[in-house]
């Protein structure tokens, strides 16, 4: 309630001042390399009234000036500097090319971003939402997450998994954030979807072959969520209608040129389609449910100039995912018990799962003079899983019920981060110097909930169980300097960060981070790079397919910090006609790492989780990936390959020996192509490629010893065992079984006009184009059989079959 109340405090703060600040006259525009016509990303316009600014991913700047006499400074690394006399009356539209400079028949272009999805400065992916329009939709949708995975050395896990692997490593050792803030969890639909809303993204940065020192708390990638800023002076919109999902977006200026407002709405009403099919389904076994899902988000934010060199900026994100299956069915009623008759057994099952995401985030920026700036965020980030399940059991006899079981289960983990985080930023030539600082504190629910029995003849039970308040704290400190030369950029840094949980476990690590780069000739740059990074928060994640036992957790005295030493090195090249191509090689060595003990893959309930998990363990990944893309033209292409490896060790796990980790993947592969007719249509194609994950597969089943004492009657006279809760199985080593291949290809195809001031756009795409039945999950199956008994397999589950979509979209 405090946060809010000072967020309200701020916004009126920044209406009366916004009041009080005088008019000027706007200059804006693009820059750009005049020999190809590349717009340059982080160019410098300097004006000599000591007003400045920086191009962003499209090469545009704006620039607020009074009116009258203006020289401009337009400055790049690796080109010529140009000087602009220019006398200001009105609002200007000045675009200017500048030259490279030309050293004995070396060009040096300096550390430019590839213009679109390729790799640039410290080897830095930039992705904005215009690029995406050249990807295949999902279901209509364009999505940044799956454009990441389409990078050297990130993967998706899975069909259906929740997040991405970069470099071997799990899902909770990426940084995701979202202006400022963490999101813990990005995905909607198991994975088909984002939780970020493509219609407002301005650009996502990937950090994966070099961590710099003002990030921290992960140990294998950073992502940088970043909306596009609302329009200051016009009203700008849109709307999407789709066959799954629909949305709107607004940005509208509240005072002119000083403050503005942005808010984009999704909602998913896949339920609709899933409900009848899934009807059919089940009624096709013999059996009788239903299966839904829905979501929606909430994107919001404010914008405010309070002056030429101070703004703020607000953002909210809120998003929730609601998953129901109604399942009813009945065994064959073919055994009999102590003569009482024929039975059959049956079983409605109702079970909801939930998942949320909520952040709020406050940033001042503040350009001190033409060197200094700061920087400083607040924010707070919540994220939630809860499910619930009601079950009727029963034995019946010609309907009448001789046995009956009622269950309720309700169960809910969430983690709670609210942080402070400083930047202080002084850029002077060459020479780039950062300090900061950061401070969060975590309060988790590693699982608490209430179970109610009732069974016929008997009370009912009741109780609840859980710890939801364990509180962690965490304070950093980092410094960084950059020397940038036309031939060499070197990046050397440090963080500083000491963690407390509330068992008394403490944790003080020293974070060194370095980078060289060198420019060779022909457009080459030769990368190396090292980084020490803890991470004091874990994720215990189930090995089935589901996220319903994905559970955050603190490092603490059981599960102390993980930590990393990594490091790589890569060349990288690009051409004037927008060919660039990259190789590099990498290898992490962790330690701290935790995951379920032998025979379990889900927490047991009323268990405290530090019971139930392996920890200390070892992890190493290591590889070689390529990547090579096309960005200009009517044509664009890109394609990725890596070759890599990624173990585990505990020593309770695996007799002590290395297995390979869940999502480790041999080869990964992927190519789009985008291809555009004319100025209205244009069709894009990815396809991609995996080894399969691997899996724990018994090898062989033993019944148990005590199984005549357990059902309490002479087997031999009665039912035919099933096998459950009575078997033991026999697992020679851990991920001893490799699925299938993961790959699909999918297509599509836009159609664009305009109508005076409206942009009309009609998608029409198809997931998975030739159906492959990839694996999302795998389960034992118990088949009766001809002889009274039943036979054990096991069977894969597929969640994404070929699958086209529709969606019409208007902006404006």
């Amino acid at each position: 309630m405090q946060i809010h109340s000072l967020y309200l405090l701020l916004l009126i703060c920044i209406g009366f001042y916004s009041n009080n600040v005088n008019a000027a006259v706007h200059v804006s525009g693009i820059i750009y390399d005049i020999t190809d016509g590349e717009p340059l990303i982080g160019a410098t316009i300097l004006s000599n009234s000591g007003k400045g600014a920086i191009t962003d991913l499209e090469g545009q700047y704006t620039l607020v000036l009074s009116e009258g006499p203006h020289t401009l400074v337009l400055s790049y690394t690796g080109m010529q500097s140009d000087t602009i006399v220019i006398f200001l009356t009105t609002d200007t539209v000045l675009s200017h090319g500048l030259s490279p400079i030309i050293l004995k028949e070396v060009v040096v272009t300096g550390q430019r971003r590839i213009k679109g999805i390729g790799l640039g400065e410290d080897g830095v992916v930039v992705l904005s939402g215009a690029q995406l329009d050249k990807l295949p939709t999902v279901l209509g949708e364009r999505e940044i997450i799956r454009a990441i995975q389409l990078l050297p050395g990130v993967q998706s896990g899975n069909e259906g998994a929740r997040g991405i692997f970069v470099r071997g490593g799990g899902p909770d050792q990426n940084l995701v954030m979202y202006e400022g803030a963490p999101v813990y969890n990005v995905a909607h639909l198991y994975g088909v979807f984002s939780v970020f809303n493509s219609d407002i993204i301005g650009k996502a940065e990937l950090h994966k072959n070099y961590l710099p020192a003002k990030m921290g708390g992960r140990l294998a990638s950073a992502i940088e969520v970043d909306t596009r800023p609302a329009n200051m002076d016009s009203l700008h919109g849109g709307l999407q209608v789709g066959m799954f999902t629909s949305k709107a977006f607004l940005d509208a200026p509240i005072i002119k040129d000083k403050l503005s407002a942005q808010i984009a709405i999704r909602g998913c009403y896949a339920g609709l389609i899933s409900g009848p099919i899934s009807e059919m389904q089940f009624k096709s076994a013999n059996e009788s449910g239903r299966i839904t899902y829905y979501f929606y988000d909430i994107n919001a934010a404010l914008y405010s100039k309070l002056s030429e060199k101070h703004s703020l900026e607000w953002h909210f994100f809120h998003s929730d995912d609601r998953f129901r299956i109604n399942d009813m069915w009945q065994s064959r009623p073919d055994f009999v018990i102590n003569n009482v008759g024929r039975l059959s057994l049956k079983n409605e099952d109702f079970s909801i799962l939930r998942w949320k995401n909520l952040t709020s985030s406050l940033r001042w920026n503040a350009d001190i003079n033409d060197s200094w700036q700061f920087n400083q965020d607040i924010y707070v980030s919540h994220y939630s899983l809860s499910s619930s399940e009601d079950e009727y059991q029963r034995f019946e006899n010609q309907d009448t019920v001789l046995n009956a079981v009622k269950s309720k289960f309700n169960n809910t983990g969430s983690v709670l981060e609210t942080g402070i985080r400083g930047t202080l930023s002084r850029i002077k030539d060459k020479h780039t110097f950062q300090a900061g600082y950061s401070g969060l504190f975590r309060s988790f629910n590693t699982g608490s909930g209430d179970i109610f029995e009732e069974r016929q003849g008997l009370l009912p039970f009741s109780t609840s169980y859980g710890d939801n308040n364990q509180p962690t704290g965490e304070f950093d400190v980092f410094t960084s300097y950059r020397y940038q030369h036309n031939f060499i950029t070197v990046d050397i840094g440090s963080r500083l960060n000491y963690y407390l949980s509330a068992d008394g476990y403490k944790n003080f690590s020293i974070q060194p981070r370095a980078l060289l780069e060198l420019n060779l000739p022909a457009r080459l740059v030769w990368q190396f790079s090292g980084a020490m990074t803890t991470q004091n928060i874990h994720l215990l994640a189930s090995s089935a397919g589901d996220i319903l036992n994905d559970i955050w957790v603190p490092a603490n005295q059981f599960a102390p910090s993980e930590n990393a030493i990594q490091g790589g090195t890569g060349i990288r090249q690009s051409f004037p006609k927008g060919y660039s191509w990259s190789a590099d090689v990498f290898y992490r060595d962790i330690n701290g790492l935790i995951e379920y003990n032998e025979g379990t893959s889900y927490l047991i309930v009323g268990r405290s989780w530090q019971n139930q998990i392996a920890s200390n363990g070892n992890g190493r990944a290591y590889g070689l990936e390529f990547f090579a893309s096309k960005n200009k033209g009517d044509f664009t292409a890109w394609a990725k390959y890596t070759l890599s490896k990624s173990e585990r060790q505990f020593n309770s796990l695996n007799r002590g020996q290395w297995f390979p980790y869940k999502y480790d993947r041999t080869h990964d592969a992927s190519v789009s192509l985008n291809y555009a007719i004319n100025k209205k249509i244009d069709i894009s194609m990815t396809w991609v490629y995996g080894t399969g994950n691997t899996f724990s597969l018994p090898t062989a089943m033993y019944p148990s010893i005590n199984i005549r004492d357990y059902y309490d009657f002479n087997i031999d006279e009665n039912i035919n065992l099933d096998g459950t809760g009575s078997q033991i199985q026999y697992y020679p080593s851990r991920n001893n079984y490799r699925l299938k291949a993961y790959h699909h290809l999918d297509i599509g195809m836009n159609y664009r006009w305009v109508k005076g001031k409206v942009h009309h756009t009609f998608n029409v795409s198809i997931y998975n184009i030739y159906n492959r039945f990839n694996v999302f999950n795998v389960y034992l199956k118990w088949t009766p059989n001809d002889n009274g008994g039943y036979d054990i397999s096991y069977q894969t589950l597929s969640i994404m079959p070929i699958m086209p979509s529709l969606s019409y979209a208007v902006t404006f």
